[in-house]
Formats: C-alpha cells, structure tokens, sequence
C-alpha cells in the first residue's frame, strides 16, 4: 500500500501528464487544420477554383483521415508503448508535409499536360484531380487518422470506464484546430504567405514529436502487459448499443454535419459578405462548437452514465438547434444588419467579432452538440481503455465516410435540386430521423428486458423530452417563414444598405417587402447562390451583392470588351472571363472581323441568370460566335495552349474568398503566355472601397508580366487596365476607322457621349509611363503564395474612398494621363473632350483632370459645367458655348433646354435621338412640361414607352423624371378624360426588356388610378403582386379600391394601412377628391367603415 505522500505525488505526476498531453493535442490540432487551409489554397491553384477541384481535395483529406484511424486504431491495440507510436506519427506526419510543395509541383506539371477538365472532361478530370491530391496528400492525412487513436490509446484508463478523457481529449484537440482557423486566417496567410505557414505548421510538427517521445521515454518505460493491451475482461467492454447502429448513426452524423455546414456557410455569405475572413469566421465557430461539445460531454460523463437515451435526447436537440436560426428566419437577417452597421468603421476585429455573433447564432449550438455526438458514439462502442483505439479508429472512418459523402451529394446535387432552404430542411429532417431510430431501438430493447416480476418502463423521461423536442422541431420546419429575399438576396455583408433602411419598423418592414417584391429568380448552384432582381431595372446577384444591372452599369460591362477591341485593329479570337450578365461577350462577338469568344464562367446556373439580359448583351445567350465553357479561368489558360488576341478578366469582387486569385502575377503570366502578337489584356478592377495601396500593387503586379499597362476609367469608379506585351504606341488612324464600325459607334455615342478618337482617348487616366513609374515606387507583389489583396480588399468592404479619381488626378498632376499614340491627335479636340470626363464618371466637373497645357478657353468653362451638374440649367445657358461643341456638350445643351422649357429645345433634342430614341422622347415630354403644354406631353410619352418595348437603353433618372409628369398630371381634368392617358395607364403594366423601371411605373399607375374608375384602381393594385409594397399611397389605393368593390379583403387592407400609420408612415400629398381619415383599429364589420373616405370620390 502507498503512502499518502506517494498518492499525492503520483497524482500529481498524472495531472502533469495530462496537461502536457492536452497541450499537445491541441498543437496537433492546430497543426492539422494550418494544413488543411493551406492545401486547399494550394490545390486551388493547380485545379482552379472549382467546386468539384475543392471536393476532390477534401475528399482525399477526410478520406485519408478516416483509412488512417481505422488502421491505427487496430494497429495501436496491438503497440505495448502507443505514447512513441504517436511520436512517430507525428514525425512522419512533418516529414510528408514538407514534401508537399515538391510533390505539388510535380503534379502540377503532370496535370498541365492532360489538358485539364477542358481537355478532358469533367468526369476524368476530377479523377485524375483524386488520383493526383491522394498521391501528395496520401501519406501525410493517412498519418494524421491514426493520432488520435494512438494518443487516447494512451491517455484512456480501465479506472475511467464512460471514457470522459475520450470525450476530453477529442475537445481539446478540436480546440487547436479553431487556433489554427484564427491564427491562419488573420495572421499566418495574411502575412507569412502559404508557404512560410505550412513551414511553420511543420517545425511545430516536430516539436509535437519530440514533447511525446520525452513523455513516453518517462511514462513508458516498460511495454504495458498484454492482458491490458487486450482488454480482456467482459465488464470493461461492454458494448451499449449494436455496433451497426453506432456506426451507421456515425455516418448520418458526418453526412447530416456537413451538408448543415454547407448550408451555413452558403447562407451566411450575404451576412457575412464571403470573404476569406468571414470564411474563417465560419470554421472557428463550427469547430468551436464541436470542441466545447467534446469538453462539456466530458463533465458530463462524470455524473452520467454512456447511452442510447442520451444519444436520442443529443439528436433531438440538434435536429431544433439546426432548425431554430431557420424559424427565426429574416430576424437574424436584421440582426446583422444592426452588427454590420455599428460595427464597420471600428476596424477588422470589431468586425469579425459581430460575424462571430452572427454565425454563433446559426452553427454554434448544433456544433456543440455534434462535439457532443461523435464520442458519446465512442462510449457506446466500449468501456474504459480496453479496445478504444480501435472501437474510436472504426467510428472515426465511419463519420468520415458520412463527411464526404455529405460534402460531395450536399454540393453537387442536393444543393442545386433542392435549393440552400430545402437543404437546410433536409439536414435537420435526417437528424430527427436518426434520433427517431435511436428511440425506437431504446423502446425495442426496453421491451426485450420486460419480465412478469420486475417490467421496465417503455419510454424513458429522456426519450418523452426527446419527442417534444422532434415536435417543436416539426413546427419551426413546417410553421415558420424561414429566411427570405432579405437574408439570402440582400447585400448585407458588403455594407450596401444604408442605416435608414433599416432602423425603424416603419423601414424594416419597406426592405422586407420591397426584397420579396423584387425578386425575379434565384437559383442556387454549385458554387454560389445568384439571382436577378428587379426594381429599376435587373440587376445580377451573386451571394445578395449586385455583380452587373441591364443599363446603368453597361459603360463598364460593354467598354471592357470594346475598349481592347477598339486598341487591337483586327481582333479574331477573344475571351472573357466571367459571363455575368454576358453583355461584356455579346458586344465583342459582334464586333467585325471577330471569330469566336470563350467565355469561362464556374457557375452554370450563371447562364440562366444571363437570359434575362439578353436584350442589352445583344443576345449573347443564344449568339453563334460565343462559346460557353464551364470551369476555372485560371485552369482553362494554364491547360489550352490556344493564342487569342483580346483577353478580357472581369471577375467579381477581389474581396470575395478566392477571386483575387485572379489578379495574382502568376495568374497574369498565364494570360500573358496566351496573347497572340499585338494581343491586349483587360482587366477590371473596382476603385471604390480599397485602399490606393492596393491599386498600386494590382498595377505593380501587371508591370511585372506586362510591357505597357495603362489604366482607363469606365464609369464611375470601376476602372479597366490595359495592358499589352510591348511598348508600341496605339496607331490614332486605326482607331479613328474602328470607332466609326458597329457595335463601336452605338457603345461610344450611348455610353461614352463621344464619337471622336479624341474622346475615347480621354477615358485613359493614367498612361504607361506613368504607371511604370508608379510601380517603380510600390514594393508589393501579388504572387499566388502571398495573396495580399485577398486580404487587403476584404478589408476595406463599404469604405468611401474613389481611387480612381485619385489616380486620374495623380496622373494628371504628374502629365501621365495621355497615352502614347502614333499619329496626330488633335488636341484642342482631346482637351474639350477631357473636360467631360468628371461629368460622365462622376456627374461633376473640376479642372484636376484636365493637363497643364490645357488652354484657358477650355478651363473657363468648369463653373458653366459645374452650374448643370448643379441642375442650375439657366446659368449653365447663360455661359458661352465654344464655336466648336463635341457630342457632350450639345447632349448637355439638349437636356439643359428640355429642363427649363427653352423656345428652341425640340432643335436641340434632336441630338439625342441618334443616342437613344426613348431618350429624346422624354426630353420632349419635360420640354412640353416646362413649356406649360400639357396635351403633347401624352404624345411624346406615349412614343416613348412605345420605344423602349424594341429597345431598353435609356437614360433611367430621366425616364423616371418623365413618369412623374403624370403625377401632376391626373390633376388636370382635361388630360384624365383623354383616351390617350388611359392608353398610357395600360402601357404603364407591360413588362418592358430588363425590367426597366417596373417600380416607378408602378408607382405611376397607382397616381394615376387615383383619378380613375374602380376598374382601373383594382388593376393597379393587382398589378402590384405580393406581397404588397409598403407605401402610403398604394395602400391607400388599396383600401379605396376594395371599398368600393366590397371586396372580402377590405378589413385586412385596412389593418395594413392602420399599422403603416402606426409605424410613422405618411400617406401624404393628397390633394381632393382623395382623402384619408382613419381610425386608428380596423373596422369589425363593413357599417363601421363609413368613417373611412378614402378615394370615395375617385372616378367621379
């Protein structure tokens, strides 16, 4: 017998012992999850960035994760010191980490030569792609399998038979890995690169190795006997539950954990904004999650004993915590509105700390009771250390099978059949489902063990608790809302809507509506979730943030094509990358002399999106000499070896988790190495919210591929580099004869305002000498191993900041904005085109743009420009006009004129018809306004909307300006009985092409249906759709309407139009005969409404 000081300090060496075996395990983990990310990172550059690239990835790392534990496990029961077994798993697990990046060139280089998924195929490919990712990643996660089951084969004693250290120990190393999400995502990577932090993860490998060998070398010094090696003994390991039970139920827990992960991360994007930050963000609270599920199950196992029970009540659980963020549906939706809000402008911590909030709110508590799930499952298999290694080995490839197979059916068709909410439902359904079984098998076996003399009950209070919860469950799947437009198509995460839209209810419930209301589509695809909305016009969604609209962002859609295409003076081959609303594609397959476009998009259900825009990308869908390829741009230009003259990279945002791959120097290299001589490369990039330094490191990037790049700007802040493989100057003569062919003309005249060399030449901002210069000062590349701007753009989402009038101003400054040209430009010609750059772009004018050497004639005319911009029309007519105008000015002229109802304005419209036919029509309109000539107002309304049925461009401020007429309008009676104001109450409901301004047409029907017979009041509120808009006017409309028709609708109506009031709205403006006196509770029978006048009058 041992003496007390003895006992105190054995139990102290064991408390020792475990605390360096926890701090151990969760380096391990840590060290395992730096992997993970930087393989994937790495893959994702040989493969692309494909969902079925990423999968394959995964697939051999859960994969090998799974072989591995069931092998070890067997093979560690067997080992008389598993502690130096673990040790050496960990070496081996270095030394394969650190031959990954040679093995990873290798196969680069034997992947490159099969000509990848666009030579091969998708199915092959994504063969090759496991065959290749097993070989370099094999051995090294096939070690990793077996270091759980080695180290618990350790650390678990006979003297702790519900196997609490287990559960313990599964924790901790769960918790490592979640310092390896957050040290990787916003330390390692963002500042040490790929390579530097999987060198790191490695020297920490070993380390792991050599803490274990000394532990061992103390705590092993003699082999453990083989009676305990064995386990023998039938009390220690009792099973308690069927092996194949625990097992399958292992399978369902992968599978069913990560198809909700899937979901997670895919919902959140909105929310979080889909960066690699918030990314990271998501896989620190999953893993969270599971590793304080491992630490509390642990507690747990000190009171309570292992069993089917707790599984089943575990289960139900999870099924209502998966369930409930969907119940509380658009509520989270607003909470991150309110974080996002608060939070942005505080810095990049405070930011992640409210997505931390948010995502906890989605995944943490399923999480942790997954944490809890996986090894209570161990305890069932077994008791104390007798056969854990290898009962926790089986388990553990078991739920990894149930991991891939959830990765792989969840992302490539369940996700795109059943949509992100019918996959959320689906999760929860099967977790309800596998704690239903586990009941039914509780029952069964309480029923076995029923005897006359002792009966046992047939349900447990765990497994009543259980079926309450599964009917709670039923209700949030099947009583609820669930998230709608406003979560999963709102831009919530990129800090698009603003304040005021939210931060009443009176707001709250407008953006609610007005999202639901807007929606046109939405599909969720393979790889992101897109959607077209409408309103103004469409616009194209990808994850909630617009990515393209019909004509408001056509300058830059159409210009990025067209500019290269204008520079190259015979373009044959082209392609695009990023098909978008596809108008980029459709305006370059048109131009003469072109042969074929690629067009390389990820997502296929992009191209169904695409469809709706088919009448601005001149049917770019459907059109001949447009070939659509499903896959990565960055594999695609890697594996063809075909030469195109033109190359056009319009990706999305580079804040967006694996984008900015496409703006790195290898990435350029590879475009490069695919121009044919004279070959021109276009990329887009965004100068709005991002820092000037990362401006410069894109531009210091391509300076180190490209001979010349030069940067133009578009519209607004959205500028184009152009880039080329030698220095030749552009031929003036080529592009004076190429801006004259069509589709050119039309893009310049319409978008540009300018039909001159000299015009077009204005857009560049910033020459080649000047950039060359600037990136002589800039010390930052964008290489594939330090991907700074994935960083840097994530972190400057919804700032203010326009670099791209920064640059322009800064090229200006230095006499760096005027590309080398050969041939003669005529330059007082550039400068009064320059002049109009700032209104274009900015809808403002300055003197910075314009350079040094600009007459004063010219500079003289800033205030006048300024005056318009102003929208002090009288004062910008009453300056001078130069004796010779370009296409800007008398654009400029000819509104100026409609606006304040000139005697000569019909003269000066006739300039924009060339431009825009619909266009010229309302500008007649306003002119007749202004000229107090209310009939012919009708007329050239009526001939507009009749033009924009053929065609949708026009300009949409003023065609809203000129709908607003009939608000004014309906109040002349003379114009209400004329047929041609009921005509345009008609015209006023068809769907025009892209959706161009339904909202405000809408809104004008509902004006004008104030003046009009019942008929048409019920038309204008049906043709408002559900649910219906919440506004003053409509819902006034709404209740007259249904008044007079005794409509069994009225009392709803009326409740909507109380609560409207009641939140502060405002019906407002009504002039008689329409009035509104409203009690404030909606009427219980009709008698009661005669309160109500609303409209009483209308139609009279």
């Amino acid at each position: 017998m041992k003496s007390p000081a003895a006992l105190v300090s054995t139990h102290s060496s064991v408390r020792l012992t475990q605390f360096m075996l926890a701090c151990i395990l969760m380096l391990s983990g840590f060290c395992s999850l730096v992997y993970q990310t930087v393989w994937l990172r790495e893959f994702r550059l040989v493969f692309g960035g494909a969902a079925p690239a990423a999968a394959a990835v995964m697939a051999v790392f859960m994969g090998g994760l799974g072989f591995g534990g069931k092998f070890f496990g067997s093979w560690v029961e067997r080992v008389g010191r598993p502690f130096r077994f673990y040790a050496r798993l960990e070496v081996g697990i270095a030394l394969a980490a650190a031959a990954s990046p040679a093995l990873l060139g290798l196969a680069r280089s034997l992947y490159l030569k099969t000509g990848g998924t666009a030579g091969m195929g998708l199915g092959p490919a994504t063969c090759l792609q496991l065959l290749i990712t097993a070989l370099v990643l094999g051995a090294p996660c096939f070690l990793m399998g077996g270091t759980l089951p080695a180290a618990m084969k350790f650390a678990q004693h006979d003297d702790d038979p519900r196997r609490s250290t287990t559960a313990f120990f599964y924790g901790i190393n769960i918790a490592g890995a979640v310092c390896g999400a957050l040290l990787s995502t916003f330390w390692l990577l963002p500042n040490q690169g790929n390579h530097s932090t999987l060198t790191i993860a490695v020297l920490a490998n070993l380390g792991i190795a050599l803490a274990a060998w000394g532990i061992s070398a103390v705590q092993e010094k003699e082999p453990r006997l083989q009676a305990e090696a064995s386990g023998a003994g039938q009390a220690s390991v009792a099973a308690q539950a069927p092996a194949p039970f625990v097992l399958a139920a292992a399978f369902m827990s992968g599978f069913t954990f990560f198809v909700a992960e899937l979901v997670w991360y895919r919902v959140s994007t909105p929310l979080l904004g889909g960066s690699v930050y918030g990314f990271g963000l998501v896989l620190c609270v999953v893993l969270a999650g599971m590793g304080t599920g491992g630490l509390l199950y642990a507690l747990m196992l000190k009171k309570a004993e292992p069993g089917i029970a707790g599984f089943t009540l575990v289960s139900a659980l999870q099924a209502l915590a998966i369930l409930l963020p969907y119940a509380l549906g658009d509520r989270i939706a607003h909470l991150a509105l309110i974080l996002n809000d608060s939070l942005r402008g505080l810095g990049l911590g405070h930011m992640a700390l409210g997505w931390a909030v948010v995502m906890s709110l989605l995944a943490f508590l399923p999480s942790l009771l997954s944490g809890i799930q996986f090894p209570l499952l161990v305890s069932l298999l077994g008791r104390g250390n007798a056969g854990v290694g290898r009962q926790l080995g089986r388990a553990y490839l078991w739920n990894t099978f149930g991991s891939i197979t959830g990765s792989l059916l969840g992302g490539f068709i369940l996700v795109p059949w059943l949509q992100l909410t019918g996959c959320w439902l689906l999760a929860a359904l099967l977790v309800a489902a596998m704690s239903a079984a586990s009941l039914v098998l509780q029952l069964r076996r309480n029923s076995s063990a029923e005897t006359s003399s002792a009966p046992a009950p047939r349900l447990s209070w765990s497994g009543g608790v259980a079926f309450v919860l599964l009917a709670v469950s039923g209700f949030c799947a099947l009583g609820t809302t669930g998230p709608t437009a406003m979560w999963m198509q709102s831009p919530i995460g990129y800090g698009r809507v603003t304040h005021g839209e939210f931060n009443t209810a009176l707001s709250l419930e407008n953006l609610q509506r007005s999202t639901r209301r807007t929606l046109v589509q939405a599909y969720d695809g393979r790889e992101t979730s897109v959607a077209v909305v409408g309103g103004l016009q469409y616009s194209f969604l990808t994850n909630g943030k617009s990515d393209g609209s019909a004509v408001m962002d056509a300058s830059t859609q159409v210009m990025l094509g067209l500019t290269g295409a204008i520079l190259h003076p015979h373009p044959q081959q082209a392609c695009v990358v990023g098909l978008g609303t596809g108008t980029t594609a459709g305006w370059l397959a048109d131009v003469p002399g072109m042969q074929r476009v690629d067009v390389l998009e990820l997502e296929e259900e992009i191209r169904k999106v695409a469809r709706y825009f088919d009448p601005v990308s001149r049917n770019a869908t459907q059109h001949p000499r447009i070939r659509n390829i499903t896959g990565d741009a960055r594999e695609f230009l890697l594996t063809r070896g075909q030469d195109y003259d033109l190359i056009v990279s319009e990706p999305s945002n580079p804040c967006r988790a694996g984008v900015a791959n496409l703006y790195t120097r290898e990435f350029y290299r590879n475009a490069s190495q695919r121009l044919g001589p004279g070959g021109i490369f276009c990329q887009w990039v965004q100068g709005y919210e991002v820092e000037p330094e990362a401006i410069t490191t894109v531009i210091s990037t391509l300076r180190q591929v490209f001979a010349k790049v030069e940067v133009w700007s578009t519209q607004g802040s959205d500028m184009l580099l152009v880039c080329s493989n030698d220095e030749a100057p552009w031929q003036i003569e080529s592009v004076r004869q190429r801006i004259k062919q069509e589709p050119m003309a039309e893009a310049l005249r319409r978008l540009w305002k300018t039909d001159t060399a000299e015009g077009f030449f204005a857009s560049c901002i910033a020459s080649s000498s000047f950039c060359t210069a600037l990136a002589a000062t800039g010390t930052t590349i964008n290489t594939d191993d330090m991907n700074r701007l994935e960083f840097s753009f994530a972190r400057t989402v919804a700032r203010g900041d326009n670099c791209a009038l920064q640059l322009a101003r800064a090229a200006t400054r230095a006499g760096g904005s005027l590309p080398r040209v050969q041939g003669a430009l005529d330059l007082p010609l550039y400068y009064s085109e320059r002049l109009h750059l700032p209104g274009r772009l900015w809808e403002s004018a300055t003197a910075d743009l314009l350079p040094a050497e600009a007459p004063a004639d010219v500079r003289d005319r800033v205030p006048s420009l300024k005056s318009y911009w102003r929208r002090d029309y009288a004062a910008y007519l009453a300056a001078p006009m130069p004796a010779a105008t370009v296409l800007s000015d008398r654009v400029l002229q000819a509104y100026a004129r409609a606006r304040t109802g000139a005697p000569d304005a019909q003269e000066a419209i006739a300039v924009a018809t060339p431009l825009s036919v619909v266009d010229a029509c309302l500008l007649r309109a306003l002119a007749s306004h202004h000229q107090r000539q209310p009939q012919p107002i009708l007329d050239h309304l009526t001939e507009g909307l009749d033009a924009l049925m053929t065609s949708p461009w026009c300009d949409l401020p003023l065609l809203n300006e000129a709908l607003g007429l009939l608000g004014p309008l309906s109040q002349f009676p003379p114009a209400v009985k004329d047929p041609r104001f009921r005509a345009l109450f008609d015209k006023l409901d068809r769907t025009y092409p892209a959706g161009v301004a339904r909202d405000t047409m809408l809104s004008t029907r509902c004006e004008m249906a104030m003046r009009l017979p019942l008929q048409q009041q019920l038309a204008a509120v049906h043709s408002y759709g559900q649910p219906f808009p919440w506004q003053g006017r409509a819902l006034a409309l709404r209740v007259s309407a249904y008044m007079q028709a005794q409509d069994p609708r009225l009392d709803e109506a009326v409740a909507d139009l109380n609560r409207y009031l009641a939140q502060g709205g405002r019906v407002g403006g009504e002039s008689p005969p329409f009035t509104v006196q409203l009690q404030q509770t909606a009427p219980d029978t009709m008698p009661q409404a005669e309160g109500i006048t609303v409209g009483a009058k209308a139609g009279k």
